[in-house]
């Protein structure tokens, strides 16, 4: 797959597709868009005029990986206190 330099691709072994004929050529425009939040199929249908187009819901969350624990908290002499503990990576 050829993308531009500000692209990168995650997984470059996914499978794709597969020709099976001899002379078959395949090609494939990807638009990609920079939002917030997530977009569903419903109002992407409302945007996109072309029949042609394969649409896929989209989640433009900045949110990378959620991490949590829960500790034991002891303060006097309450013993049954937790503590929430949350770290968030985003891009």
């Amino acid at each position: 797959m050829k993308v531009p330099s500000n692209i990168k691709i995650l997984n470059p072994e996914m499978y794709i597709t597969e020709i099976d004929k001899d002379g078959l050529e395949l090609s494939i425009d990807i638009r990609i868009e920079k939002q917030a939040g997530y977009l569903g199929i419903e109002e992407l249908k409302k945007r996109e005029e072309d029949v042609a187009v394969l649409l896929i819901d989209a989640n433009f969350s900045p949110v990378l990986n959620v991490k949590y624990d829960i500790l034991n908290v002891r303060e006097l002499d309450i013993s049954s206190l937790d503590s929430l503990e949350i770290v968030i990576k985003t891009n």
